[in-house]
C-alpha cells in the first residue's frame, strides 16, 4: 500500500511558490466562479492518482528533489544565466514532467485509448474470423476496453523526451507591473503563432513552439524557438514586462489550458481574476484527441488503404504578445517547407531539427520495445 494516499499532480513545492505563509494558496473555482483558501497539501492532488503501489510516487519525488532547487534559485538570482548545464536539464525535466503529470493530461491520454480502441482494436476484432465466431459486431461495441497503464507510459515517453526542448531558448519574464501572474491545475501551457491546417503545432519538436511556465506572481520561465521570432528583450535571456496587457495575455494561457481551478497568491487580486475569466472563457474549449482521415486509396488487389493524421484539438492558444513577433524569415521558409512536403506526404508534421526527431524516435522505439518485453515477462 502507498505510504501517502494524498497523491499530488502538480507539485507541493511548486505550490507554495504561490504562497504567503507556505501553507495555503487561493483557489479560484471554474464550476462556481468563487475563490477559496485551500491548504496545499489538499490542492491538486487525488487519493492514489498514480497507484496504490508507492514506487511510481516515489520516483516522482525524486525528481522533484532536484526540480525543486532549481526553481527555488530562478526565483531568488532571477538570471538564467547562472544555471549549471545540469540545472538546465532540471528545469527542462519539470516542464515536460509537469505537462504530463497533470489530471487533464490524464483525462486526453484516456480519449486518446478510446479513440485507438474505436478506431483500431474494436474493428480488428470485429474482422477477425474466430471472434466472428463468437461474438456479435454490437457485442464487441459495447465492451468496454481500457488500458490502465498507458497514464504511466506517457511518463517514459516524456521522460525521452526531454532532449527535444534543448534547442529551445530559456527566457526569463519578470512582471513590472501591479497585476499578478496567475497558475492553475495545469501550469505548464504551450503556444504557437504557426500552424499547419488544424494541426497548432504543439510538439516538443514543432516548429515555432513557446512554452510558459508561471514559478511565482512575478516569474514565468519561457522556453521559445529562438529562430522562429523576433524577441524584444530587456537583457540577455530576460524580459521585463511593463505592458499589463501582455500579463493578461499570458494569464490567459492558464485559464484556456486548466482543468478546474486557478491559483493566485493575494485575495486582493480575486476580483481581476474573476474578470479575466468572464472575459475569455468563450475562448475556453475541451481538448480532443482527433484521427482525421486524410486519403483512401484502393490496390490493385482490392485492399484499402487509409491515410490518417492524428492530432490533439484544443491546445494551442494562438494568443500573440508585444515582446514576440514572427520572423519574417523564417515565416517564408516555413511557408515554403510545409507547401512542397505536405504535397508529397499530406501527414507529416513538420518538426525544428530532424536529426533529433530521429533520435527521439530511436529512443520511443527502445522505450516501446522494453515495454514489450517486459509486459511478455509479466504474463
Amino acid at each position: 500500500m502507498a505510504d501517502n494516499k494524498k497523491q499530488h499532480y502538480v507539485p507541493q513545492f511548486y505550490l507554495r511558490n504561490f504562497s504567503n505563509d507556505g501553507k495555503q494558496i487561493f483557489i479560484y473555482h471554474l464550476a462556481s466562479l468563487t475563490y477559496t483558501l485551500s491548504p496545499i497539501a489538499s490542492t491538486c492532488q487525488e487519493k492514489y492518482f498514480y497507484d496504490i503501489d508507492p514506487e511510481f510516487e516515489k520516483m516522482l519525488n525524486q525528481l522533484e528533489t532536484r526540480q525543486a532547487p532549481v526553481i527555488k534559485k530562478i526565483i531568488e538570482l532571477q538570471n538564467l544565466e547562472t544555471l549549471s548545464a545540469d540545472e538546465l536539464y532540471d528545469l527542462m525535466a519539470f516542464l515536460v514532467i509537469q505537462d504530463t503529470r497533470t489530471k487533464d493530461a490524464r483525462i486526453l491520454v484516456d480519449k486518446h485509448v478510446e479513440l485507438f480502441v474505436s478506431q483500431y482494436i474494436k474493428p480488428m476484432m470485429k474482422a477477425d474470423e474466430e471472434l466472428k465466431k463468437k461474438y456479435t459486431p454490437g457485442y464487441i461495441d459495447s465492451l468496454k476496453i481500457t488500458m490502465p497503464n498507458f497514464y504511466k507510459f506517457t511518463f517514459g515517453v516524456a521522460l525521452s523526451s526531454i532532449e527535444a526542448l534543448s534547442d529551445l531558448l530559456p527566457v526569463l519574464i519578470v512582471n513590472k507591473t501591479s497585476k499578478p501572474f496567475i497558475s492553475s491545475d495545469s501550469p505548464v501551457v504551450k503556444n504557437n503563432y504557426y500552424i499547419v491546417g488544424k494541426n497548432g503545432l504543439t510538439g516538443v519538436l514543432s516548429p515555432g513552439l513557446q512554452i510558459f511556465c508561471p514559478l511565482t506572481d512575478k516569474i514565468v520561465i519561457l522556453f521559445i524557438h529562438r529562430e522562429a521570432y523576433d524577441i524584444h528583450f530587456t537583457q540577455k535571456m530576460r524580459i521585463e514586462l511593463t505592458n499589463e496587457n501582455d500579463v493578461d495575455k499570458i494569464n490567459e494561457l492558464q485559464i484556456l489550458h486548466c482543468l478546474n481551478i486557478l491559483l493566485f497568491t493575494n485575495d486582493t487580486d480575486s476580483g481581476y481574476l474573476h474578470r479575466l475569466f468572464l472575459n475569455c472563457s468563450k475562448r475556453k474549449t475541451d481538448k480532443e484527441y482527433v484521427a482525421e482521415l486524410v486519403q483512401r486509396t484502393k490496390t490493385s488487389d482490392g485492399r484499402i488503404n487509409e491515410l490518417v493524421k492524428e492530432y490533439t484539438e484544443g491546445i494551442n492558444y494562438y494568443i500573440h504578445f508585444s515582446f514576440i513577433a514572427k520572423s519574417h524569415e523564417y515565416s517564408r521558409w516555413f511557408r515554403m517547407s510545409c507547401k512542397e512536403t505536405l504535397k508529397k506526404l499530406p501527414i507529416v508534421i513538420p518538426t525544428r531539427d530532424r536529426e533529433l526527431a530521429r533520435y527521439l524516435d530511436d529512443n520511443l522505439k527502445s522505450l516501446i520495445e522494453n515495454a514489450q518485453k517486459n509486459a511478455k515477462k509479466s504474463k
